[in-house]
């Protein structure tokens, strides 16, 4: 089962970095280009520069946004900015924030997790990856040896008994944080050094019990493995307990009540007017199909509204928003019942078939717009977003033809495809909020 060891962390030295809210972002394929500038202005030693550096023209293989990330990691660890934690430590965290109109907490753990293939079903994925982005995130672990971004994972603990322990030894004792910041969109952090061998015990001994599922962070999970064979292939004599055995990651329960799974809507580039004008068609015999009445140019909430009036992700059945550039159109699309059976019920698994981005890959994407895989592994004909107002933006504003509009995938969805061992279509879930770069980092050497 899952090994989760506390790690001797790097981590920001409140001397020179006295509120974390100037440092940390969220992961860098959840940032635009805007906020990435934003970013590296907010402060100088904002983490931006480490996961997601500016690039240049001139850029070369002596000078490129990996090797200036590694030059800069070393020498804010020279200078103490980033310094090692004295003693190995688990690290509790809550994360408060606000969703449709009430404050919630999630509480998570950051750890050191042993690295393992997934076909051993200790770490279980659910969705497909990039190529390309793993080649990239791959050249920055090598540069900086070190894990820069946790990833998010999630286990099961029906009761949440555990995390319920772990808290209430916490208030009991009257521990106040040890970190406690705010960051831009008003969102509330505590930390909590866990060094404590009873407590540390009661967590890794829990998450032993069965395995674990990446959440978000395939990319930087898969290249983890492959950097740690790279390392091990040149220094077999690095032991079990070598840093680089171990991935840093967080992890919170499947049952957690501030466990948020928030919709990818697709946005689609370079579809041509041929295809966008007789999409409706093909999908005749497969949908029932609704179109919006007016909503001229420029009416993107009224079609974000009219859409989002007809999703409803607790009705049965798949519902796809639709909005195709030319007008443009907007239509809700509704999947007939058995058409998903009739026509993949021999190739693709039961536990893969009733979900809506199945539906959307196989049937809209690949079927009636005519993509091929290696399309749906470029990032520049299908792009992401989980607001759904800007995906309609994209279309109306002429930087997209065509956005889908999707339903969350629910949690127990991503459990059963994780545990029959399927592998979902890229981006199905989009968990909310993400976790913060900049709290740990996790070196992959020892001193």
């Amino acid at each position: 089962m899952a090994d989760i060891q506390p790690i001797r962390a790097l981590v920001y030295n409140p001397l020179k970095v006295p509120n974390l809210s100037a440092v940390v972002t969220p992961p860098y394929d959840v940032i635009s280009p805007e906020e990435q500038e934003a970013f590296h202005s907010k402060h100088p030693f904002n983490i931006i520069r480490l996961i997601l550096g500016r690039k240049y023209p001139n850029d070369s293989e002596d000078d490129n946004p990996h090797t200036r990330a590694a030059a800069t990691f070393r020498r804010w660890i020279s200078e103490g900015v980033l310094v090692r934690e004295p003693t190995p430590t688990l690290y509790l965290t809550a994360h408060d924030f606000d969703h449709q109109g009430e404050r919630i907490t999630r509480w998570g753990v950051l750890a050191g997790v042993r690295l393992e293939p997934f076909e051993k079903g200790i770490i279980l994925p659910h969705e497909t990856t990039f190529s390309k982005v793993k080649t990239e995130r791959l050249g920055l672990i090598q540069a900086c040896n070190a894990n820069l971004s946790p990833i998010f994972s999630i286990y099961s603990d029906p009761e949440n008994g555990m995390m319920e322990d772990i808290r209430q030894a916490i208030v009991s004792s009257g521990r106040v944080p040890d970190i406690a910041f705010t960051n831009g969109e008003g969102q509330e952090h505590r930390v909590w050094k866990l060094t404590e061998p009873r407590l540390v015990e009661r967590i890794a001994s829990h998450l032993k019990q069965g395995p674990v599922l990446i959440a978000d962070g395939h990319h930087r999970y898969e290249t983890a493995l492959q950097y740690r064979d790279l390392v091990l292939s040149r220094h077999p004599e690095f032991g079990a307990s070598h840093p680089v055995h171990f991935v840093l990651m967080y992890l919170t329960a499947m049952e957690d009540s501030g466990l948020v799974v928030m919709p990818a809507h697709r946005i689609v580039h370079r579809v041509s007017p041929e295809r966008l004008e007789r999409m409706l068609d093909a999908l005749g015999s497969c949908f029932d199909i609704e179109q919006m009445e007016g909503g001229g140019k420029g009416a993107v909430e009224e079609a974000a509204r009219w859409l989002e009036d007809r999703m409803d992700p607790q009705a049965p059945g798949t519902r796809i928003g639709v909005i195709r550039r030319g007008r443009p159109q907007v239509s809700m699309l509704r999947l007939m019942p058995g058409v998903m059976e009739r026509r993949y019920g021999k190739t693709v698994p039961a536990e893969l078939l009733e979900l809506d981005v199945t539906v959307l890959t196989h049937l809209v994407l690949m079927d009636v717009l005519g993509l091929e895989a290696k399309d749906l592994d470029e990032e520049s004909t299908i792009s992401y977003s989980k607001s759904m107002s800007q995906a309609v933006s994209a279309v109306y504003s002429g930087k997209a033809d065509l956005s889908l509009i999707l339903n969350p995938t629910r949690v127990d969805q991503v459990r059963k495809a994780a545990a029959a061992g399927h592998i979902m279509p890229r981006k199905s879930t989009y968990f909310y909020p993400k976790v913060l770069d900049g709290i740990a980092i996790h070196p992959l050497w020892t001193d």
